[in-house]
């Protein structure tokens, strides 16, 4: 639990490459909707990748797109608002949703200067 009591998912454990000696870094990718992110990191060495989002079809969709390419990546239907995952299940959450807003030409230089 943290501080505030709320569950975090997250551990504290310190990780600082894709494939470390002893365990690999831990990624949750919340709302992956059909994103390519998770694939890319997936590509370059990031392996224990889970992936969630609330859309059926999207998770659908990515295992279609991924089962055979990326068979070390997990996908589930589930509401980020009541995950159902362990105290330090996860090392880094990606936010798909902040890294696009970043990412979107109109916003995201503004955005950037205000991080």
């Amino acid at each position: 639990m943290h501080s505030s009591g709320t569950r975090t998912g997250l551990s504290s454990k310190p990780r600082c490459s894709p494939t470390s000696q002893i365990q690999p870094l831990r990624i949750l990718v919340p709302v992956c909707g059909t994103s390519h992110l998770s694939e890319h990191l997936y590509d370059v060495g990031f392996k224990a990748i889970t992936n969630i989002d609330l859309s059926e079809i999207a998770i659908s969709d990515m295992l279609c797109r991924n089962a055979c390419q990326r068979p070390g990546m997990k996908w589930q239907v589930m509401d980020i608002t009541t995950m159902q995952f362990e105290d330090e299940s996860f090392d880094v959450v990606v936010d798909k949703g902040g890294l696009d807003a970043l990412m979107e030409p109109e916003f995201g230089p503004k955005m950037a200067i205000n991080i």
